[in-house]
């Protein structure tokens, strides 16, 4: 039987430890860092495909709470060692130690409630969430003013197509200046000239949507991404309100990646916000779940092959008349957000969405296993097709054996992720961060009670 197993908790938890510190050391340790990946793929892969190891099923109602305790305390340690903004040179620790320590305090209140069954704890929960996520918004705005401007190229992309929506102008009509002069090997020769980058925003709209009121309201894209990451957390705190969720959310808020990828101005935090909604819409408002799944899926180009695993989300009889629902809401979610933007100028959209991304140069230096091979033998092995082979092969395993859940789909999200990402060229913090956020969401939301009808239950994690 296939299904939310104590196991397979165990395993997203272990899988979560190992990416974390993957992507701490990976930069400078390639191959012992491929080994934590390596092994947090097995261990996902497991629990994706249901296995039940009977010693782990006996400790995991103890195991998982020590786990998500340790996890909590070793995040907030690696921000007390390093600001986000300690490679920035800009001195202002004390400001923002100010605002952690109250937030440690918060989410250590968070904890007893996973190891009590009394009440008290969980009216403690109650209290200190809500306070936990003002703090973290709060820290969200302390990055985005302590660095006004990144060194970042998704930072220029989201800034610039922003400030030319607000005018007016096509966003995927634009170039952008290059920050490297023409001397940088990520990306192709033709799309650099004149110290311009010959593409446009070379995401998604919604993408764009999203960042467009923080730079609106604040002058500042990162605005969106800070209150996008308050929101995911609070979506899976909401969304699966049991003992554990509390604290696998501040586990996600309080992650060191968590204001890396605000101050970068990544566009993982908006899918995994999205990714959020789709998980409270399966459990809270099952009626919006198709809506919610088109959105996700058009967030950015690696999401769209998520749709094969939308059947994990359907309610059973899989019926025709049921399937083409979700099918048509899906689409039209989509269609709304992305067509305006993607037919007003088709060439100048799918050169910046689609031939951009397929003339992106091989990245040695990837958190890959491709990378880590060229490293070891000095070659560059053929990644294209074996990507999309095995990553094939995760989609049909996740389907035939995840569980039919809300949490079953997060955790078939997670694991697709990080075989298309550590087999595919390029492998970096921000594609981890939103691996790392799905698993701890599969692990909160199986302990939903209220599981998807129809759908083929197993035991919950814990209760």
């Amino acid at each position: 039987m296939t299904g939310d197993t104590r196991t397979a908790g165990v395993c997203y938890l272990l899988a979560c430890f190992l990416l974390t510190a993957a992507v701490q050391i990976g930069n400078g340790h390639l191959t012992l860092a491929m080994l934590l990946v390596a092994i947090a793929l097995a261990a996902s892969g497991i629990g994706v495909g249901g296995m039940r190891i009977a010693t782990v099923e006996k400790l995991a109602d103890r195991a998982l709470p020590i786990g998500i305790s340790l996890l909590l305390v070793s995040q907030v340690a690696l921000l007390f060692r390093r600001t986000p903004v300690a490679a920035a040179d800009v001195q202002m620790p004390l400001s923002f130690v100010a605002l952690l320590i109250p937030a440690a305090i918060a989410a250590a209140s968070l904890v007893p409630a996973m190891f009590c069954i009394g009440n008290c704890w969980r009216r403690a929960q109650q209290i200190a969430f809500p306070i936990l996520l003002g703090l973290h918004l709060a820290l969200g705005w302390w990055v985005v003013n302590a660095i006004p401007f990144t060194v970042m190229d998704v930072y220029l992309f989201h800034t610039d197509a922003a400030e030319a929506l607000l005018r007016s102008e096509n966003p995927y009509a634009i170039t952008f200046p290059d920050l490297s002069a023409g001397t940088s090997a990520h990306y192709g020769p033709e799309l650099q000239a004149d110290g311009r980058l010959l593409f446009g925003f070379p995401y998604p709209p919604l993408s764009l949507l999203m960042a467009v009121p923080g730079q609106l309201l604040g002058n500042d894209v990162r605005y969106a991404h800070a209150v996008a990451t308050t929101l995911a957390g609070a979506l899976v705190f909401y969304g699966a309100r049991n003992r554990l969720a509390a604290a696998l959310a501040a586990t996600m808020l309080l992650s060191p990646l968590t204001f890396e990828m605000i101050k970068q101005s990544w566009t993982e935090p908006f899918a995994l916000l999205l990714l959020a909604v789709v998980l409270w819409c399966a459990t809270r408002a099952r009626w919006a779940t198709p809506m919610a799944l088109g959105l996700l899926l058009v967030i950015k180009q690696y999401m769209l092959p998520a749709a094969a695993l939308s059947p994990l989300l359907i309610p059973r009889p899989w019926t025709i008349k049921r399937m083409w629902r979700w099918a048509w809401q899906a689409a039209l979610a989509a269609a709304v957000v992305t067509l305006p933007l993607a037919l007003a100028d088709w060439g100048a959209f799918f050169h910046s969405t689609v031939e951009f991304h397929l003339r992106q140069p091989y990245r040695a230096d990837s958190l890959s296993f491709p990378a880590l091979f060229t490293r070891l033998t000095g070659i560059v092995p053929p990644t294209a097709i074996v990507t999309f082979v095995i990553f094939g092969l995760a989609q049909t395993l996740a389907v035939w054996r995840g569980a039919k859940t809300a949490s079953g789909f997060s955790a078939a999200a997670g694991f697709c992720l990080l075989v298309f990402v550590s087999v595919g060229q390029q492998a970096f913090a921000n594609y981890y961060y939103l691996i790392i956020g799905a698993f701890t969401s599969a692990i909160a939301f199986a302990q939903v009670e209220r599981p998807i009808p129809g759908a083929c239950q197993a035991a919950n994690l814990t209760r």
